[in-house]
């Protein structure tokens, strides 16, 4: 079905609004996922490895975050601070 020339216009609007919506919808979708995914692999990580109570700490603050302080991930490391 063709609309009229005068339609044209808002249906494009329309139809570029719904795409810009599920686009969002999809990347916020996935990147829950992802930190989900990711803190499942990191709790099976974790449950086998032997750290200190100070690294086990620093994960556990850092979870759910997209980005944590670097010099508290050096801090609890045991590396020397540069």
């Amino acid at each position: 079905m063709r609309c009229r020339s005068a339609k044209a216009g808002v249906a494009s609007g329309i139809n570029n609004a719904v795409a810009s919506l599920a686009s969002l919808l999809a990347v916020a979708i996935f990147g829950a996922v992802a930190l989900g995914a990711h803190n499942a692999g990191l709790d099976r990580g974790l449950s086998v490895q032997t750290i200190s109570a100070e690294t086990r700490q620093a994960v556990a603050e850092a979870r759910g975050k997209f980005v944590i302080e670097v010099s508290a991930c050096r801090a609890t490391s045991g590396r020397p601070r540069r």
